[in-house]
């Protein structure tokens, strides 16, 4: 990752009294930790990490930037951090790890080892970067005070020429199409976390009292759509109003959003979410 398009700026002059610049004996006597990773994601670790090691010795690098989702993104980093010492590391936090109210594994023995692993990271990268402030509250509030320095905070934006490419215009709101009010919902839906039931029974009630049919009304939902939500649907009779489109490229949703009249977002199911904030 080129130097010229670092999205934050590293100090590495002074680094903290544990970093492997300061610590390499140490470091090389414990740069592999002891954390037993599945067999697949371990594979995906081994390549990645060979293939970014051949790339920095044919052409050398300013910075190792590794960018969660997924996480064995960063668990790559860590593999290099032990290898390409040299390189300061930026780990970029897109959503909260273990703290998410989505990380569900099926043994406390899995949930310990990715709590091992974000541990690992947040000691050893040389910046970390959330998309809020709230983020990042969450995640470190666990982790010592001193590592709060490495902390950046990089909101989430978009490129006006790109968004105007991909929707084949020139930023100007779209000609509106014939038909009834479109609300579009563009992402995934996680049954029992992120779902649309209650704007689903909240439409069935307005069928059932004549307020909208599929002819005033279309709702469509553009990505991974769970079969509990499909069938509640059926189910409901919504069959004329609520549409679903398969998972598109990601150009192909912001045309699809650019067509709506009204754009739906649903939070996580949580007491302190931090996905609506960003």
């Amino acid at each position: 990752y080129s130097g010229s398009y670092l999205p934050v700026p590293v100090d590495m002059t002074d680094p903290p009294a544990e970093h492997p610049f300061r610590q390499r004996s140490l470091w090389r006597r414990q740069r592999e930790p002891k954390i037993t990773l599945d067999p697949t994601v371990a594979a995906w670790v081994d390549r990645a990490s060979e293939a970014v090691r051949s790339c920095v010795r044919a052409g050398g690098a300013d910075v190792l930037l590794t960018f969660a989702q997924p996480w064995s993104d960063h668990m790559v980093g860590l593999r290099l951090r032990a290898r390409l010492w040299r390189l300061p590391w930026i780990a970029h936090f897109s959503d909260p790890w273990v703290d998410s109210p989505y990380f569900t594994r099926a043994t406390e023995e899995e949930r310990a080892v990715e709590r091992r692993l974000e541990a690992q990271v947040v000691r050893w990268a040389d910046a970390l970067v959330f998309v809020t402030e709230r983020t990042a509250d969450l995640v470190m509030a666990k982790y010592p005070a001193r590592y709060r320095s490495k902390v950046h905070v990089l909101p989430h934006g978009f490129d006006r020429e790109m968004l105007n490419a991909a929707i084949g215009g020139d930023g100007a709101v779209q000609e509106r199409e014939p038909g009834g009010l479109r609300i579009v919902f563009t992402g995934q839906l996680l049954q029992g976390m992120r779902t649309p039931d209650a704007l689903l029974r909240a439409l069935h009630e307005l069928r059932a009292a004549g307020s909208v049919d599929g002819s005033t009304l279309e709702v469509v939902f553009v990505g991974l759509t769970p079969p509990d939500t499909v069938h509640l649907v059926e189910s409901l009779g919504l069959g004329d109003t609520v549409r679903f489109v398969p998972r598109v490229a990601y150009f192909q949703s912001l045309r699809e959003a650019a067509r709506a009249d009204v754009l739906l977002l649903i939070d996580a199911s949580s007491q302190n979410s931090v996905f609506l904030p960003s």
